[in-house]
């Protein structure tokens, strides 16, 4: 759950309409099942049991990736050859994924060569999870992403975890603003838009701590900062320098958030915008955020920084 910060790909916030554009990016990804991962899933040292597993969780995140920020997951084709089962000779350190982060890079280039994927990842059963910021396709860093849980399966696992850390190998920090639980000194000032311990993606849902715990789990999709810092990441960052680009057809939608107002404080406020799509079939959907960052961390209740 922890990011291992850089800040070379973090861009300015958006002040005008933003998209990925109409480009399909895809990354060979390598992922990695350490021996206690394995065994969770099988006592006979069954490898396609175990590539299913990893290929669930891959295409989930695949799928909301896709649908969020134009990025598609694609394994790579001898995956299974970074599968292990024995806890002696595995090579991880299941208990502490800051280890991982060095060990899963050597592991996946000796084995898999390091100009043979884009992204690489590691399962374990240990808790939490962490992973080097804006580390796809960085040659030396790739590979440092790590996810762990002692019930690997589901959306607690593939959302809340797995998203969360491939998504700061897509250059995204934390967007909680909360400063309790699991959210104690975890928080970035210059993305804690979401209040209390937040709900998207990159927030910390369900382990703040009662005071500011929004909800158990995270939904799955992006908050606007978020966004624009995958954004940035993908099209001019280091995420612009490997992958399979590929053209779609979907054309990129058009919204109108309306004109702007100052109103005075508290004063009720009802917001209303329009967006349209001239590609048949479409449907939109919308979602209004406000963003107070930066200044010190508060409650859900309590924010800080200027609107």
């Amino acid at each position: 759950v922890t990011e291992k910060m850089r800040s070379d790909m973090v861009g300015s916030m958006p002040t005008a309409n933003r998209s990925t554009g109409n480009t399909l990016r895809t990354y060979r990804t390598a992922i990695a099942a350490n021996a206690e991962y394995s065994n969770f899933f099988t006592a006979v040292q069954d490898v396609a049991v175990v590539q299913s597993a990893i290929n669930a969780s891959a295409n989930r995140v695949s799928g909301i990736y896709e649908k969020e920020v134009g990025v598609r997951l694609q394994m790579i084709a001898n995956n299974t050859s970074i599968i292990f089962f024995d806890t002696n000779t595995d090579g991880y350190t299941n208990s502490n994924g800051g280890t991982m982060l060095g060990q899963n890079q050597s592991i996946l280039d000796n084995i898999i060569g390091n100009g043979n994927y884009d992204l690489g990842h590691v399962f374990s059963t240990g808790g939490g999870g962490i992973a080097s910021l804006g580390s796809i396709c960085v040659s030396s860093r790739k590979a440092q992403g790590v996810t762990g849980s002692n019930s690997p399966v589901g959306d607690p696992f593939d959302v809340d975890y797995v998203a969360h850390e491939m998504g700061h190998q897509l250059g995204c920090g934390h967007t909680f603003n909360a400063a309790t639980g699991s959210c104690a000194g975890n928080g970035s000032t210059s993305t804690n838009a979401e209040p209390g311990s937040g709900s998207t993606i990159m927030a910390y849902a369900g382990i703040c701590g009662v005071t500011n715990d929004l909800q158990n789990n995270s939904n799955p999709y992006f908050h606007f900062v978020s966004f624009e810092q995958a954004r940035v990441f993908l099209t001019t960052g280091s995420g612009a320098t490997c992958g399979n680009l590929t053209s779609v057809t979907n054309t990129i939608p058009t919204v109108d958030a309306g004109p702007d107002y100052t109103i005075p404080i508290a004063t009720p406020f009802v917001l209303t915008g329009t967006g349209s799509d001239p590609d048949a079939g479409a449907n939109l959907t919308y979602c209004w955020e406000q963003s107070n960052v930066g200044g010190t961390f508060g409650n859900w209740n309590a924010p800080s920084g200027a609107n």
